[in-house]
């Protein structure tokens, strides 16, 4: 038996089984029905709608492979690059933290000269990089103008922008690791992910949706269409994702005619809509795919409403002595807002 087909959930003799024939509309339908669970922000974890939208990717591979389904236009996403990106503010902290670290070699305690010597080292090579020599003495970096710094960092940024925009090529994060740019500091990251990516190596832990944001291409897409005397399907793939299938004649020639276009799922002349999906049990929908949800979805589907609801009612119960007592209105009012502030750190940790 084939094995699983990391990390899609699907083997490939399955995603061959539901590109045949005589089951291609079917799983089309249960596929559209899908799509709507992925961009169910309020329902699902981020991570497991990922895991969704790989299984849409490499089930439309598939059928685009068998010539089940076919490209049918370029969504330019260019415009918009650049809108989660931070230029004035990475200088001014990179800036700071090189000047910071780069004094720290000279100190006479051996806990701030020797903690995180990674840094340092990297410190010490911006510091060769910008001056064309190495760090001799105390006074090499006591001569160091932060203002200087800052602008030889903004500077190279802008270009590093300018060059992406020319090129429609990522920004390198290994450019970006050299100038002693944490993620952070560069892009907007929300809430709770935003302390995993504070350091000047982690930009190698960042997932595909924030390193889109360093991509020209990255809010670009591609339509894939499919047309039956009784069903129509028009899906989106992440350019960068169909381009990794499509020849490059084909990319060539999508781009050339560039269009709007906006997902569209219609049986027997009726257009299946968001609700109708949703009403769907996701896990059935997977089931039926033959997908393996343990490889795909990390937390398993669970609900991410009744998990916002848990979390403020442990800490509801963590914090019940805050109040006047155990006055009904008080406790509504408290409830209230933890519901509030715990939606919002799901909604942080889910990386949109």
């Amino acid at each position: 038996m084939s094995q699983t087909s990391q990390p899609t959930g699907l083997t490939s003799s399955q995603l061959v089984q539901l590109c045949r024939p005589e089951q291609l509309e079917r799983t089309l339908h249960l596929l559209f029905f899908m799509n709507h669970w992925a961009k169910a922000r309020e329902r699902l974890f981020f991570a497991d709608r990922q895991g969704l939208y790989q299984v849409k990717a490499a089930v439309l591979q598939q059928a685009y492979m068998l010539g089940a389904i076919e490209s049918s236009a370029y969504i330019d996403g260019t415009a918009g690059f650049g809108q989660d990106i931070s230029l004035d503010s990475a200088a001014d902290i990179a800036a700071e933290g090189v000047i910071e670290r780069l004094a720290g070699l000279s100190d006479p305690d051996p806990f701030m000269s020797d903690i995180h010597e990674k840094f340092n080292h990297m410190a010490c090579q911006f510091y060769t990089c910008m001056t064309g020599k190495e760090v001799a003495a105390p006074s090499d970096v006591e001569a160091l103008d932060m203002q200087q710094v800052r602008e030889y960092i903004y500077i190279r940024l802008q270009e590093l922008e300018r060059q992406a925009r020319a090129t429609r090529q990522p920004i390198p994060c290994d450019e970006l690791r050299a100038l002693c740019v944490a993620p952070i500091d560069l892009l907007y990251i929300q809430d709770r992910r935003y302390y995993y990516f504070d350091t000047w190596d982690s930009w190698d832990d960042l997932d595909s949706s924030d390193l889109r944001k360093l991509d020209p291409e990255g809010l670009s897409l591609v339509a894939f269409c499919y047309t039956s005397p009784i069903a129509r399907y028009v899906f989106h793939l992440p350019f960068r994702v169909a381009e990794t299938f499509l020849s490059a004649q084909q990319v060539h020639d999508l781009k050339n005619g560039p269009a709007t276009s906006r997902e569209f799922g219609e049986y027997y002349g009726r257009p299946i809509s968001e609700s109708e999906s949703l009403q769907q049990p996701i896990e059935e929908i997977l089931w039926e795919l033959g997908v393996d949800i343990a490889a795909i979805c990390p937390r398993q589907l669970s609900n991410k409403q009744e998990y916002v609801l848990e979390q403020a009612i442990r800490s509801a119960q963590w914090d019940e002595d805050w109040g006047y007592g155990d006055e009904d209105e008080e406790l509504d009012w408290r409830l209230e807002t933890l519901e509030t502030r715990a939606r919002e750190r799901a909604v942080g940790e889910d990386g949109v």
